[in-house]
């Protein structure tokens, strides 16, 4: 089972209680394991015998790898950075790590989830080398964001802005929002929310424990409800000062 929360989930919930945000909340989830179907199994299959061609020299069957498995990685690497020459990077880089470890692919694993770890774990290298750098992925909020958070400000229902189609900006709001989290935050609760993994499958993604999984994704919500509230009380000050401007 995936948890089928999105990012826009996240600020869209209504409130589950005083200072409560339904998206925000902990959330338990199933560590069932999942079936492999048998066109995944013969999927997996081909891979194993593709990887083995790759290992003795055949460089065809790479370029067949890399045809069967590019959109998925550059899916991945979308959801943590809206630049294209970053995503392509990511994506180069990805298959280039999995060409130099293919040796350390154990044949009848899930290749496709060998080589997500890999594409997650270099988003989270660049994630980690930008906030190192000092720098902001945070952009000013657009006027239709301030309108969106300013409606927020006066008590207006989210079901309200659902139905008036305004989910793309809720979703631009979840952006900034995580731009501003920690890389180890944001890493979480874009693989929890926008790739739907499941803490089972994330903590065999990053090599964690399904608890450590769980606390780091308690701890990321609330770190996001922290910055949306500063970004609400940032919008809150710029209408105040309008407003004595125009007095």
């Amino acid at each position: 089972m995936r948890n089928k929360f999105s990012l826009e989930t996240l600020i869209l919930s209504p409130a589950a209680g005083p200072g409560g945000w339904a998206g925000l909340q902990v959330t338990t989830f199933s560590s069932a394991p999942e079936r492999t179907l048998p066109d995944e199994a013969a999927s997996q299959n081909f891979d194993d015998a593709l990887v083995e061609r790759i290992l003795a020299g055949d460089d065809d069957a790479f370029e067949q790898i890399v045809a069967r498995h590019s959109r998925r990685v550059f899916a991945i690497a979308r959801k943590f950075f809206r630049s294209p020459e970053t995503v392509e990077d990511i994506a180069q880089e990805t298959f280039v790590k999995a060409f130099a470890s293919l040796a350390s692919y154990r044949q009848g694993a899930c290749f496709e989830r060998w080589l997500a770890r890999i594409a997650v774990n270099n988003c989270y290298d660049e994630l980690r080398r930008r906030r190192k750098r000092g720098e902001s992925l945070l952009t000013d909020v657009t006027d239709d964001e301030a309108a969106w958070i300013d409606s927020k400000l006066a008590g207006v229902s989210f079901e309200t802005h659902i139905g008036e189609g305004k989910r793309e900006i809720a979703g631009e709001i979840a952006e900034k929002l995580l731009a501003q989290l920690s890389s180890e935050s944001r890493l979480v609760l874009v693989l929890l929310h926008a790739e739907e993994y499941s803490s089972r499958e994330i903590a065999q993604l990053l090599g964690w424990t399904e608890a450590k999984v769980k606390t780091k994704a308690f701890r990321a919500r609330h770190e996001m409800r922290r910055a949306l509230e500063r970004l609400k009380l940032a919008e809150k000050r710029k209408i105040e000062g309008r407003a004595a401007a125009g007095r």
